[in-house]
């Protein structure tokens, strides 16, 4: 069994996992990437760096709201999500 412990360097406390990020067009990849686990969520954020570093292509855009209900366009990218060896099935 794999166990993550809560990362307490950000407040409050959370739960981190460690992910590899590829390009499905290139192939690139980027390894051991610690990425905050939120069960709630129905999207994924990446920083700027990581979709620059992986040479992503904007396929589109999503609105997205957060504090306040103000929403903005936001670029969307198609990118493969794996944590340890398991890769997410497309729906």
């Amino acid at each position: 069994m794999i166990r993550y412990r809560y990362i307490t360097q950000v407040k409050p406390p959370a739960p981190f996992i460690y992910v590899t990020l590829r390009n499905p067009k290139t192939g690139v990849e980027l390894h051991d990437l610690p990425a905050q686990l939120d069960t709630a969520a129905d999207r994924t954020v990446l920083p700027a760096d990581l979709v620059q570093g992986l040479g992503l292509l904007q396929v589109g855009n999503i609105l997205t709201a957060g504090l306040g209900n103000l929403a903005r366009p936001r670029p969307s990218y198609f990118v493969e999500v794996r944590i340890h060896n398991f890769a997410a099935k497309p729906s």
